[in-house]
């Protein structure tokens, strides 16, 4: 049952960065991400128990995607743009 499994990877990556003690989550190629998984992200960084800043970094298209889905108003209107890295 993939319900199920989805279910528990969530859960197991939970209590693993609960066990951890992150506090900083930090997801690279975001703008691949499925909608739902970027809400799963979202929903869990905003836990009280988590408080985990969540970073995304990803193309260009990250911000207008963010937009585009209505996910942008989670985060910080401040935002700090990379120039070309290479």
């Amino acid at each position: 049952d993939r319900k199920g499994k989805t279910k528990n990877l969530l859960l197991r990556t939970w209590e693993a960065l609960k066990e951890f003690g992150v506090e900083i989550l930090i997801v690279d190629h975001a703008d691949e991400l499925t909608r739902k998984a970027l809400i799963s992200l979202i929903r869990l960084s905003l836990r009280k128990e988590t408080k985990i800043s969540l970073i995304l970094v990803g193309s260009t298209e990250l911000e207008n995607r963010l937009i585009e889905e209505d996910l942008d108003s989670y985060f910080d209107e401040d935002y700090y743009e990379f120039g070309l890295l290479y």
